[in-house]
């Protein structure tokens, strides 16, 4: 792997990578890219912070979610970290 990519993270027993896009596993709703994650223990499974890439308009904000909730959510890697 090369050194400029950044370590996956586990979340609820599944890898994912940070700075990625992922689309919602049931296909509706918008891609997020997945920011940040710690394993806080105020959130159930962590804190996930992604940032919501709407494909309506240019509003791109970040959302913090619980790690359980994106274990759920999150489908298959839609693009690399930094692309």
């Amino acid at each position: 792997m090369p050194r400029n990519r950044p370590e996956r993270v586990s979340i609820e027993g599944r890898e994912f990578e940070p700075g990625a896009v992922y689309a919602p596993r049931d296909g509706r709703g918008n891609c997020r890219r997945l920011l940040a994650y710690e394993p806080d223990g105020e959130w159930p499974g962590g804190k996930v912070v992604t940032r919501i890439i709407s494909r309506s308009s240019r509003c791109r904000h970040r959302d913090p979610v619980c790690g359980t909730w994106w274990a759920r959510w999150a489908g298959e890697r839609v693009t690399e970290a930094g692309k």
